[in-house]
């Protein structure tokens, strides 16, 4: 045996019933052309597997990604469920295999394929994961961007230590007169009112050191 249903119940949980059943409606196509004695036996398995994967996937794959719980002990018995269904699929080969089919599968199935179903799970776990912090962090910084941009006051993204500015939102760059291509060479010194400047300085050595949180 493959590892189809090792592929195909993790499919069905995290990725669902469309990209399941095409993949599953696929292999058995593929089974039915080989043929031979165990060909309603595999058929079994990928139905089973398939069913499996996508009934835990409408159950329980939004609150299993947004309690963001590590996959521990529910992955691994999903897949044993997968894999005892599989065995019992093996009564479905020709009796006269059926004591050797027993004799030398059902410990391969029910203890090495669970343990590679949780391991393909957890890595897939894993990537969902980051690919939704990546898209949160992604919208984070789209609505920053928008604050930022439209904020009614001047707003500036400043190197606290050299005092250059980075980055300035339009409403600043208006009212001081500066073109954004400009920004990199101007520090915040040369635009501030003298009167001013030895105030600003100070209190801006204060919150490097941490010892002022704004002014």
């Amino acid at each position: 045996f493959d590892g189809r249903s090792i592929l195909l119940g993790v499919s069905g949980m995290f990725f669902g019933a469309v990209t399941t059943i095409i993949a599953a409606v696929m292999m058995i196509i593929y089974r039915i052309v080989i043929g031979g004695g165990g060909m309603w036996t595999g058929i079994s398995v990928i139905c089973s597997s398939c069913a499996i994967g996508v009934w835990w996937h409408h159950k329980r794959y939004r609150l299993f990604m947004e309690s963001h719980t590590h996959p521990g002990i529910e992955v691994y018995l999903v897949g044993l469920a997968v894999h005892i269904l599989m065995l019992a699929s093996m009564a479905l080969m020709p009796r006269d295999q059926l004591g050797a089919v027993y004799r030398h599968l059902t410990l391969p199935i029910l203890v090495v394929y669970p343990i590679g179903f949780s391991l393909l799970a957890r890595l897939l776990f894993s990537q969902v994961q980051r690919i939704g912090m990546v898209h949160r962090l992604e919208e984070s910084e789209q609505r920053f961007k928008t604050i930022f941009e439209q904020a009614p006051m001047g707003i500036t993204v400043t190197d606290s230590k050299s005092g250059t500015i980075l980055d300035a939102n339009h409403k600043f760059l208006e009212f001081v007169g500066l073109e954004r291509t400009q920004l990199g060479s101007v520090t915040w010194m040369a635009i501030t009112h003298p009167d001013d400047l030895m105030h600003d300085e100070l209190n801006t050595r204060r919150m490097v050191e941490g010892d002022l949180d704004a002014f």
